[in-house]
């Protein structure tokens, strides 16, 4: 039986809205809502017929919780729950080591939020960055100082409010992530070389935009300490009494 993340995946690789989908499948709007939600355990045969109605429109469910377009390389995953962003740190990293010619592409990026959400294992991201000489370049809001890599495999750039992402969008190897931080949290990752090309050409443009932070290697190495250390008084548990 299919999950509700693959069926908001499929939903989503058609463009339907739930209110179609209820249609198709001669449901309400209401329960296809609360299913998608996990708002409520539909019965067995409910998720059948939807199951069938997107295999109707053209969907293939693969194994997990992938979810493809059937006949073409499209291959769907989305990532929640308290480990989702630890599951993607590790997701890129695995990808990079089978292309490690191209550069990870980040856009919209809030490093303190990355750092909020990875912690410890966004640390350990940095780290096997530069072990594995992975380079990464990363589009975060014109005036923002808060980086937190200051090796030759992380470089940033500043680009205009009006050009800044409003969710963040990671291109790795033959697949893009979509990054909603919720709440709940969720990762959306899709793998497809045409599209991943696509988010690649329009990064290029982008970065060729953009401004370098006018710090030398020096001041960096200085500012991503300073964030890093204050970021780990913030997050330190208070003593209980």
């Amino acid at each position: 039986m299919i999950n509700a993340n693959q069926l908001r995946a499929g939903r989503a690789l058609l463009g339907w809205t739930q209110k179609q989908l209820a249609a198709a499948a001669k449901l309400s709007t209401v329960i296809v809502n609360r299913i998608e939600n996990g708002e409520t355990r539909p019965r067995a045969q409910t998720m059948q017929k939807l199951r069938m109605c997107l295999e109707k429109a053209g969907v293939e469910f693969l194994a997990g919780s992938g979810v493809r377009l059937a006949g073409e390389c499209v291959a769907v995953r989305m990532l929640d729950g308290v480990n989702c962003f630890a599951d993607y740190l590790e997701d890129v990293l695995l990808t990079r080591l089978m292309y490690k010619n191209q550069d990870t592409l980040l856009h919209g990026v809030d490093e303190q939020k990355f750092l909020r959400a990875g912690g410890p294992k966004m640390r350990e991201y940095v780290t096997r960055l530069a072990e594995h000489q992975l380079k990464e370049r990363i589009l975060v809001r014109s005036g923002d100082r808060f980086f937190i890599a200051a090796t030759n495999m992380v470089t940033y750039r500043w680009i205009a409010p009006e050009l800044f992402g409003k969710i963040p969008t990671v291109t790795y190897g033959p697949k893009v992530a979509f990054i909603f931080w919720g709440p709940p949290q969720r990762i959306l990752v899709v793998e497809n070389p045409m599209l991943a090309e696509t988010f690649r050409q329009q990064f290029e443009f982008l970065w060729r935009m953009a401004q370098k932070p006018p710090f030398n290697p020096r001041e960096i190495q200085e500012i991503v300490d300073d964030n890093l250390t204050r970021t780990s008084q913030t997050l330190k548990p208070k003593r209980k009494r």
